[in-house]
């Protein structure tokens, strides 16, 4: 069984491959014939700015994408040369023969292999975003300054961003105008073709046609330019500078040559490795790097299992180097043309690389015409949109010492090349990191609790060595200066993971201290872990360790929290005082900066359903009131209104978004972590956004489906929830409002027994002030009815397609009718609403669109 988990874990084609269906053959061969012919051109290019000959940079091309069908995890990574492994490769065998890049292929093929086997795709956490967008916005630059020598027909050598410009500007005077000519034009047809999909027709067929147009444009100029290329050749001599020959066929299966001759001089295997010096660890990092964001950004929220993907990618080098090729990775570009194919598995690949193999075995007499200034503009297209100057922006109202990581790399990068700029940029990472250890934030707070105060200290991160001092330093002073060496103190230790000996010594030491002043300290949600090494290390009294406030309170008082209590009681509307007291004294769900960034995503969902970034079933519109499903879907309203009470289904698997990660690390397991909720509970996400005097609506959860409790998290203003409220249009159940809770933001609500079953939970439009968005949190039953799977293509679904396009309609003129008298009147507030949050992500739509799942 176990030798069958690993098989299955290991060689993942064994898990799709028996689930594989007619349609995904179809959408498969469909998917990596467009991307054989978006990386064969691609390929050509990479190779002439690893100043290789073409037949290198196609040799790269087949051999990753073969390799990846059987062992890679996700559908739409494509293995290949990029521009980034080129540039990289170069850095490191300039001037040396085409050997050195065979075994610099070979040797990072090896290290990525190890790095999946011992587990150490941690490393690349220590790069941080603003990092590797200094580094990747620095890369293209260089790209684009010294591919501008090929477009314009130059000819010099030069070492160097700096060596390469200063050079360009003293030799632009010897331009060739046949060259510009034909470089130049073709860098207007690839930013034209580029747009062609963006261009709105109503037409389907036109559509496909200006999509496939648009992706396949790389190929095309290069057929173009060729063709153009070959009619000078057969007229006499061909104005341009041309890629010359390549060697047609297959290269030979075999070894890497582990020595190489260089004019007189013969290199053995460990001279080759001296002379390749860091590049043998740096080029495959970098080359993990990408693939791994790569293969986060398009998981779709799943778990993405890095080690798994560090060993494809070290066979796929490992095997390529086999082949002849340069070192390879995966490329966002790529990825996306898969994406937006319809890829369905990784057997795209073998598409892709038959159609290399077919191009080597039968076009390479006909790449000899390729010019090299239309290779140029391929080259500057496809890295000229990866310099993210979108990140400035953001960075800058944000956090202005991650801008300073961007720049400086860039800097760096640009000065003393692309290595040692992202060397300084994680350095400079490390270290900010290892102050957080030294120097952790400390949050306090000062809390009252039936006229008794006392202080509650909230540490940051773990505790170790460096930091123990300060840490205990801290307290003293806030207990001696705020607590008059009197109030109770009691410090949350759940951020507190682990802890080292002098740390032990170091809360010993603490406890001894606030005995002497005999000042009461408490310890509340300690790991039990952490506790039992301290009690083998040290002398603690149990009677100090608490598992949750109301204990830590009755240990500090002599009663149990009364604030518990009430919240469960029901609490009558229009009890404003009552509400307003416990608001007051209500714990916050988590610390303010956790809400901004939890709302925060909460806007990039909005942004990416806006930007069609979201599956169908996954967004539900309605006037001042947008619904956002993630996980186990759920059909509602429509479906009770038609069919009737209890006939309600889930939408199948797979036809709603999966919770993203962020969810998971910001609400859900803070919430299991507090034990409101177990472990593994929780299955279905909503997130509702209300604007101001939003929608009533809200959610049935009928108990067929969904399981109890539900859990409800409200954000970015207070208001108040409310069950059995009556509906202003087509009313499901008809009922006075039974119950109010009051929803701070940040807080959680627990919605069970006779709050939740069969009751609609609305909100109001007089409760809704400003906007709110409300995150619910629920358990899908396994039996649960769902309605059917829908097979692509099947004609008996064309009556359902015409009335979902009915319905949409319908939809429309509701919006327009409902939304008109409100939007009247409240016209200001809604527009100043959206205005803010559409004008950053507009501004930053590539930004997000990359970072929502990546972020995790």
């Amino acid at each position: 069984m176990k030798l069958k988990n690993l098989l299955l874990q290991r060689i993942y084609i064994l898990q799709w491959l028996p689930k594989y269906s007619r349609v995904d053959l179809i959408s498969d061969m469909i998917a990596g014939i467009t991307i054989g012919l978006t990386m064969m051109p691609q390929s050509i290019a990479y190779a002439s700015l690893a100043e290789l000959t073409a037949q290198y940079g196609l040799y790269s091309a087949f051999m990753g994408s073969l390799i990846y069908v059987i062992f890679g995890t996700i559908k739409e990574v494509s293995i290949g040369p990029t521009s980034l492994m080129a540039l990289l490769a170069l850095s490191y065998t300039r001037d040396l023969p085409v050997d050195f890049v065979i075994l610099l292929a070979f040797l990072a093929g090896c290290v990525e292999f190890i790095m999946g086997l011992l587990k150490l795709g941690f490393l690349v956490d220590f790069i941080s975003t603003p990092v590797v967008s200094g580094f990747t916005s620095a890369t293209s630059v260089i790209i684009i300054v010294t591919q501008l020598k090929g477009l314009l027909g130059l000819s010099f050598r030069s070492h160097g961003f700096l060596d390469t410009v200063w050079y360009f500007f003293t030799h632009v005077k010897d331009m060739r105008i046949p060259d510009a000519t034909i470089g130049i034009s073709s860098v207007i047809f690839l930013l034209f073709f580029r747009k062609l999909k963006d261009i709105p027709v109503s037409n389907k067929a036109l559509k496909k046609t200006l999509w496939f147009m648009s992706t396949g444009r790389n190929a095309m100029i290069v057929v173009m330019c060729s063709t153009i290329a070959y009619l000078f050749d057969k007229t006499g001599s061909v104005p341009f500078k041309l890629s010359g020959k390549v060697p047609s066929g297959l290269p030979k299966f075999a070894f890497p040559n582990t020595t190489t001759t260089v004019g007189n001089e013969t290199y053995t295997f460990i001279e080759m490795c001296e002379k390749l010096g860091s590049g043998i660890i740096f080029l495959p990092l970098v080359a993990v790097l990408a693939n791994v964001a790569i293969a986060k950004s398009f998981a779709a929220g799943s778990i993405v299992d890095a080690s798994q993907e560090m060993m494809t990618l070290g066979l796929c080098n490992i095997f390529g180097s086999f082949v002849q090729a340069m070192p390879t990775c995966g490329a966002f570009t790529r990825s996306a043309v898969s994406n937006a194919s319809g890829v369905r598995t990784p057997l795209a690949g073998l598409y892709s690389g038959t159609l290399i193999i077919l191009a080597l075995t039968f076009l390479t007499p006909y790449f000899y015409f390729i010019p090299k200034a239309t290779l140029s503009a391929v080259l500057i297209c496809a890295v000229m949109f990866m310099v993210d100057y979108q990140i400035i922006k953001p960075l800058w109202k944000s956090n202005k010492f991650d801008l300073f990581l961007t720049t400086i790399t860039f800097v760096i990068s640009l000065c003393f090349g692309v290595e040692t700029g992202l060397m300084c940029g994680a350095l400079i990472n490390i270290i900010f990191l290892l102050k957080i250890w030294a120097r952790p934030v400390i949050h306090m707070e000062t809390c009252i609790s039936d006229n008794n105060e006392y202080i509650l200290i909230i540490p940051e991160v773990g505790l170790f060595f460096p930091a123990v001092d300060t840490v205990r330093q801290t307290i003293c002073k806030i207990a001696t200066r705020l607590g008059k060496d009197r109030l109770p103190i009691i410090i949350d230790c759940s951020r507190i993971l682990r802890i080292d000996y002098t740390a032990h010594k170091g809360i010993e030491n603490l406890i001894k201290t606030f005995d002497k002043k005999a000042q009461l300290l408490l310890f509340l949600n300690v790991n039990p872990d952490i506790l039992n090494q301290l009690k083998k290390i040290t002398d603690v009294d149990d009677y100090q360790f608490c598992n949750s406030m109301s204990q830590s309170l009755e240990r500090l008082f002599g009663f149990r929290n009364k604030l518990a209590k009430e919240i469960t009681c029901p609490l009558l509307i229009n009890e404003n005082e009552k509400n307003n007291i416990i608001r007051q004294n209500m714990r916050k769900f988590s610390l303010d900066f956790e809400l901004e960034l939890i709302e925060n995503y909460v806007d990039q969902v909005v942004f990416l359903a806006e930007h069609g970034g979201l599956r169908k079933q996954s967004v539900d519109e309605a006037p001042l009131r947008n619904k956002y499903f993630f996980g186990e879907g759920y059909t509602y309203g429509s479906q009770l209104i038609k069919k009737g009470r209890g006939m309600e289904r889930l939408y199948p698997h797979d036809e709603i978004e999966p919770i993203p990660m962020w969810l998971h690390d910001l609400v859900i397991n803070p919430l299991v972590k507090a034990q409101i909720i177990p472990e593994g509970f929780i299955n279905s996400v909503v997130i509702n956004d209300y604007q101001p005097g939003g929608c009533i609506v809200s959610h049935i959860d009928p108990p067929h489906i969904f399981d109890r409790p539900i859990v409800s998290v409200s954000l970015m203003s207070d208001g108040a929830l409310s069950f059995g409220c009556k509906f202003t249009f087509k009313p499901i159940r008809v009922s006075e409002p039974v119950l109010c809770l009051p929803l701070s933001r940040g807080v959680v609500t627990i919605l069970s027994g006779y709050a939740a079953n069969n009751i609609t939970h609305c909100i109001r439009p007089q409760d809704t002030v400003s906007r709110r968005a409300v995150i619910l949190l629920r358990r899908a039953l396994p039996e649960a009815p769902r309605l059917p799977q829908i097979e692509f293509p099947v004609k008996l679904n064309k009556a359902y397609y015409e009335n979902q396009s009915l319905s949409k309609r319908n939809d429309k003129v509701y919006k327009k009718s409902t939304s008109k008298s409100f939007l009247k009147r409240n016209g200001g507030i809604v527009k100043k609403n959206a205005t803010s949050r559409k004008t950053f992500f507009s501004d930053n739509k590539q930004f997000c669109l990359n970072t929502f799942w990546l972020n995790n």
